[in-house]
This record gives C-alpha cells, sequence and structure tokens, in this order.
C-alpha cells in the first residue's frame, strides 16, 4: 500500500464530528497528519459517508434526498423524519381520496334520485303556487263582478226611488192642483149663492 493511502487511511480514523456536525481530524495524530493531506476533503468524504449510511440504515432512499455536501448527520435524520412525515401526509390525502371517491361511486344512485326527488317536488310546487294564482285570478274576477252588479243594482234602484219621488211630486201636484180648483169652485158656488139670497131679498 503506498505511504499516501495508508496516511488517509490512518487519517480517516481520526476524523470526528465537532460540535456543529462537521468533520475534523481529531487529536495529536489527526493535527500530525493533516500536514500531508487534503483534510477538508477526506472529512468531507467521511462526512458523507456518514449521512448515507444514517440515511441507508434508516430504511430509506438515499437517492431520494438531496441534501448537498455540507450536510450532516444532524441534518440526514431531520431530514429522515421530514421526509416521512410528508409521505404520511401524502398517503393520508390519498386515502381519503381514495375513501371520498368510493362514497361519491357508491352514494351516486342515492343522490341521483335525491336530486331527482327535489326536482320533482320544485316542479309540484311551482303547479301548486300556480294552481293558488289561478284560483286567488278567480277569485278576484268573480268579486269583481259580484261589485260591479251590487253597483248596476244599487244604480237602478237609485234611479228607480228617484223615479218614484218624481211620480210622487207630481201627483201630489197634480192633488193640490185639483184641490185649489175645488176650493175656487166651492168659493164661486158660494159667492153666486149669497149674491142669489141677497137679490131675493131686496126682491122682497
Amino acid at each position: 500500500m503506498p505511504i499516501q493511502g495508508w496516511m488517509e487511511d490512518q487519517f480517516r480514523g481520526t476524523i470526528k464530528p465537532d460540535s456543529t456536525g462537521q468533520y475534523r481530524g481529531t487529536g495529536l495524530y489527526g493535527a500530525f497528519l493533516q500536514n500531508f493531506l487534503d483534510e477538508d476533503a477526506l472529512s468531507r468524504e467521511q462526512q458523507q459517508s456518514d449521512v448515507k449510511d444514517t440515511i441507508v440504515g434508516s430504511g430509506e432512499n438515499y437517492a431520494d434526498y438531496n441534501l448537498g455536501p455540507n450536510a450532516t448527520i444532524t441534518d440526514a435524520k431531520g431530514a429522515v423524519v421530514t421526509q416521512r412525515r410528508e409521505r404520511a401526509s401524502k398517503e393520508k390525502d390519498d386515502d381519503f381520496k381514495r375513501q371520498e371517491g368510493l362514497v361519491k361511486t357508491g352514494q351516486a344512485p342515492q343522490l341521483a334520485g335525491i336530486e331527482a326527488g327535489l326536482e320533482q317536488g320544485r316542479l309540484q310546487h311551482q303547479a301548486q303556487m300556480k294552481g293558488m294564482q289561478n284560483s286567488n285570478n278567480l277569485a278576484i274576477a268573480g268579486l269583481t263582478q259580484s261589485n260591479n252588479q251590487f253597483m248596476a243594482q244599487m244604480a237602478d234602484s237609485k234611479d228607480q226611488r228617484a223615479m218614484e219621488l218624481q211620480m210622487r211630486r207630481e201627483d201630489m201636484d197634480r192633488r193640490d192642483r185639483k184641490d185649489e180648483k175645488n176650493r175656487r169652485r166651492e168659493s164661486i158656488q158660494a159667492l153666486v149663492a149669497g149674491l142669489s139670497s141677497l137679490g131675493a131679498a131686496f126682491a122682497v
């Protein structure tokens, strides 16, 4: 094994995550070896390997995740939790939609029957309202005719009473004229009788 490869293997054994989750060579041995190696490249390689192992070890497909080269194990665990939560939510939504589709399919005949019943009820209501309107129109027409007949009868009665009063007035006028003639005749007769008596008295 070339010395370079051996040193890299030895350095990988010193790589550990720090408090931020980033991988670094640790210890005096690591500090010594990093002077001869590309510490950042080896640390990033180990970090990405552990991130992949974390995701795969959780039963997930690493290809479904796009965490970037600087992702930590903490990032990987959080991504797994988020991915599972989103997957569960999507499965729940899909299941709800599937159940809803089954319910709609199963209730389609019932819904059609209900809609038909509602439509029939609406048509019956319209027919009833139209019948009531026709009845009202007939009642109004009957009342109008009765009122016209009553007014005509009132007018006829009024004309008849006026005619009767006129006839009574004319009859009273004729009687008054007749009585006046009789009184004049009686006056003349009394006057003639008085004159006759007076003439007879002078003749004696």
